[in-house]
């Protein structure tokens, strides 16, 4: 399953364009991002590049062309998706839990003397807040302890 987004930044009056590859594989989510700093020595992909960054820019995302850029993008890193998202076995029960990514990667794209590169993958690690934030019993303000008080009281 692929999909396709873009994102214009604006930095010190410089405005770059990127474009994004969202790809959804056995339950994992792998995002390319792509720019023109992705390219070396390949004035042919670049030119590519620019052509289907304009077209999405364009609101032509649903064009053959700009999915089959995608598809070949995504086609560099085959291996390491198959690696990284095995295929699940169900048990016959669709739950809320199967459609919860199990995973979420960054993947580093470059193209290099005109040869497209999968350069990395990084998985993307949810920051876990502390159970201690969640706590009540280690809250302490004067309006919980006053609330507590006084339930107390109505309770005895």
């Amino acid at each position: 399953m692929y999909s396709s987004t873009y994102s214009n930044h604006a930095t010190s009056g410089i405005i770059a364009k990127h474009l994004a590859v969202n790809i959804r594989v056995n339950g994992c989510r792998f995002t390319i991002p792509i720019s023109s700093n992705s390219f070396s020595n390949s004035p042919i992909a670049l030119s590519l590049f620019r052509n289907i960054l304009a077209k999405i820019i364009a609101g032509e995302d649903d064009d053959a062309e700009v999915w089959d850029y995608s598809e070949q993008v995504a086609d560099v890193f085959l291996p390491e998706f198959q690696r990284l998202a095995p295929p699940v076995v169900h048990t016959g029960k669709l739950t809320l839990a199967d459609l919860a990514p199990r995973g979420t990667f960054d993947c580093e794209y470059r193209v290099v003397n005109e040869e497209p590169l999968a350069v990395g993958i990084t998985e993307q690690v949810p920051e876990m807040e502390s159970c201690d934030e969640w706590n009540i019993c280690k809250i302490q303000s004067a309006t919980g302890v006053a609330f507590m008080t006084s339930f107390r009281r109505e309770l005895a």
